[in-house]
């Protein structure tokens, strides 16, 4: 896929019906989180971007917020995303899945190629 070219398909049947094809949801089982990583520093970890976040999440009556970006596995195929978590008391929830410091694909990423040295991260 190449993504600096945007294209538009006419939503007619036969093309809504191809998409639900090729986006059968029991293929959706083998999806898989290869990593989850905060934004790269300075970006992600300044004394004043956590204020922010704090203020932010007050308004959602949460008592912080963060982004995180994603990268999924299906198939052969990798994607690149990012979300915004709320945590509230001990417990972290999805809130939205673009990000405001993170950058947000402008369009689907995919890759065919094997992601380098994976790796674990926990939300703390």
């Amino acid at each position: 896929m190449n993504t600096d070219e945007q294209t538009t398909t006419a939503a007619t049947d036969e093309n809504v019906d191809a998409f639900i094809r090729a986006v059968d949801p029991a293929r959706l089982k083998t999806l898989k989180v290869v990593r989850i990583d905060p934004p790269p520093r300075p970006v992600g970890n300044t004394a004043e971007l956590t204020a922010m976040n704090k203020k932010h999440a007050a308004l959602d009556g949460a008592d912080d917020k963060a982004e995180r970006y994603a990268l999924l596995s299906l198939g052969r195929q990798h994607y690149f995303g990012a979300f915004t978590l709320l945590k509230f008391g001990a417990a972290w929830r999805l809130r939205d899945f673009r990000a405001i410091l993170a950058k947000n694909p402008d369009r689907p990423v995919s890759s065919r190629k094997r992601p380098s040295k994976p790796t674990k991260h926990v939300m703390k």
